[in-house]
């Protein structure tokens, strides 16, 4: 579940960049798109718990950790931009 679940958020940042073409910016909108779903969809679904029921210093690297993860998506796409298209010449 949770690759299905952090791999389709990666196809939400290249829509963003193609969208934006801001990388950054658009790392940080993932990862605020991410967070808020974390913390509000999933403990509705009953399948995380509300973020009032951390402590502060696990939502902080909660979120350190989520912001790696949309830097490095944007590194990823950026990297990999243009590398599976197919020239006929």
């Amino acid at each position: 579940m949770h690759w299905v679940y952090g791999t389709s958020w990666g196809a939400l940042y290249g829509i963003l960049e193609e969208s934006l073409h801001r990388p950054v910016a658009s790392a940080v909108a993932l990862t605020s798109a991410v967070m808020a779903f974390y913390y509000s969809v999933l403990p509705a679904m009953k399948l995380n718990e509300p973020p009032w029921k951390y402590p502060a210093a696990t939502l902080a690297k909660d979120c350190a950790n989520h912001l790696v993860y949309g830097l490095s998506v944007a590194a990823a796409y950026r990297a990999l931009d243009g590398a599976f298209s197919y020239d006929s010449d």
